[in-house]
């Protein structure tokens, strides 16, 4: 059963999803390349098509080339060896596909020069959008009903991102990294298909807007409203969860471990404090938050101590998977001991799984992560783009 709603950001929304006239359709921009250090291979096996976004003109190869490689100088674009005099252009498919430096995208492309940098960007509809994210972001094998609360928190980041990116008037909307969501083009899975297209047009809200629907691998049994300066809780205050996630206990990220001798941690940190020349004597976790997270730890040599960072450290740790670890230095070995995977801030993914795996619904899932929120949904007409709230 559904309801409409009405209200500012209702509308918004909706603007917002309907103004591209390239698409006509509910679209989102993701970028894929903001760097030319190496040549963009385009092709498509029927023919691409390059058209200047100003004037509607196409390149003079376009339609019959099948492939298209495009490398900045001077800072102009050059196609084919040939300098392109538009500032913007659309790439497209004369059937089928596109394919970018060997993976496979549906949708356009749009080039566009930013400053001193040209960028390559997909545009494609969101539930094919969400269809590619879920792949990459869940795990195989997993089942429907987690896959389908998946797909509602990658488009509920999704649509939060859009707006917030049309409010700066940012030519993307998000990033195909991990920096926002892991977005690697097409793929073939019939259980995230279904996934997806159960949940159409779906997305957490609170008060009537995308949420900043935020998700970790694990989050360790951390409580997310006990964390400091990670977000903005006044804002977003359905990720301040103010009770444990207790169902990732048993599963085998929940902990971790790594070793490595002084001299490998030494030459580490080199990268991040170039003046350490002697060995180190001592670590210690020197700040922590209410939530156990680490912010601070102490390095002792035999000349002088400073404090680094917990992002350093892990970013410098691949094998440091969370900031909710302690740290022991023994003889010439140093041991971080840590819980969870990632970041503990909203949904937990092996917590989601053990949800559903006793019997919960993704509804329910996404409730208990996302407190004070509700389900709304795209609704598609013939004519216009409606927003209407999800009753249970």
């Amino acid at each position: 059963m559904f309801r409409k709603i009405n209200g500012f950001w209702c509308l918004k929304l909706v603007l917002t999803l309907l103004s591209n006239t390239c698409l006509k359709a509910v679209h989102v921009r993701v970028l894929l390349s903001d760097s030319l250090e190496n040549k963009w291979e385009v092709s498509s096996s029927r023919g691409v098509l390059l058209t200047n976004a100003k004037t509607q003109r196409t390149y003079p190869d376009s339609g019959t080339c099948g492939t298209f490689l495009l490398d900045q100088k001077n800072g102009s674009l050059s196609v084919n060896g040939k300098k392109m005099a538009a500032k913007e252009a659309w790439i497209s498919p004369l059937e089928g596909t596109l394919t970018f430096n060997g993976t496979e995208y549906d949708g356009q492309f749009f080039v566009t020069q930013v400053k001193d940098k040209w960028l390559l960007i997909n545009v494609l509809d969101v539930e094919e959008y969400v269809y590619s994210v879920v792949r990459f972001e869940s795990w195989p094998g997993w089942p429907l009903e987690v896959n389908k609360a998946f797909a509602i928190v990658c488009r509920s980041y999704m649509l939060h991102q859009l707006l917030h990116s049309r409010e700066r008037d940012a030519v993307y909307h998000i990033k195909s990294t991990n920096y926002h969501q892991t977005y690697k083009g097409m793929h073939q899975d019939t259980v995230i298909r279904q996934a997806v297209e159960e949940t159409r047009g779906i997305f957490v809200a609170y008060k009537d807007y995308p949420i900043l629907a935020m998700f970790d691998c694990c989050c360790g049994g951390v409580i997310p409203a006990h964390i400091v300066g990670e977000i903005d809780f006044v804002k977003a205050p359905y990720l301040a969860r103010t009770y444990a996630c207790t169902h990732c206990k048993d599963a085998k990220v929940f902990s971790w471990s790594m070793s490595c001798s002084v001299d490998q941690f030494t030459t580490a940190l080199q990268d991040v404090r170039s003046s350490i020349v002697h060995s180190i004597k001592d670590i210690k976790i020197a700040q922590k938050d209410k939530a156990g997270l680490v912010k601070k730890v102490t390095v002792t040599t035999k000349k002088d101590s400073f404090s680094l960072n917990a992002r350093e450290l892990y970013r410098l740790f691949k094998d440091v998977k969370s900031y909710c670890f302690s740290v022991l230095k023994r003889g010439a070995t140093i041991t971080v001991t840590g819980k969870g995977v990632g970041h503990h801030l909203g949904m937990c993914q092996w917590g989601a799984r053990e949800m559903v795996r006793s019997g919960a619904t993704h509804r329910e899932v996404l409730a208990f992560y996302y407190p004070e929120t509700h389900l709304m949904q795209l609704a598609s007409t013939e004519n216009k783009q409606t927003i209407t709230t999800v009753v249970t």
